[in-house]
Formats: C-alpha cells, sequence, structure tokens
C-alpha cells in the first residue's frame, strides 16, 4: 500500500519505552527516501485507511 512512496517499516509494535510524551498503544516508524516524499505518503489516502486501521478497537 506504501510501497509507491518507497516507505520502509523500520519498526512496528514490539516492546517500547516511551522516554518523552505520552505513549500510544503503538508504535510505527517509517521511513521514506525524502521529506517532500514523507509529507507525500502522510498526507496520501493510503495512509488514511492505514492509520484508521490502527485506530480501530
Amino acid at each position: 500500500m506504501l510501497r509507491k512512496y518507497g516507505a520502509k517499516f523500520l519498526v512496528c509494535g514490539g516492546t517500547f519505552e516511551a522516554v518523552e510524551g505520552t505513549a500510544r498503544s503503538r508504535s510505527i516508524v517509517l521511513e521514506c527516501k525524502d521529506y517532500v516524499t514523507a509529507l507525500a505518503c502522510y498526507r496520501s489516502p493510503e495512509y488514511a485507511k492505514t492509520k484508521a486501521c490502527a485506530r480501530a478497537p
């Protein structure tokens, strides 16, 4: 789904410690080739669907 943006999952779930700020129940870190591509990915309908699934109970 996010492959067209060249996004790579670096972190997806697992054990973590929030050393700053408020933690969520699940953390995901993506890598993109540059800032412009990362913003395009974040603003895409594909990412919106991904976010909606992550928030579902």
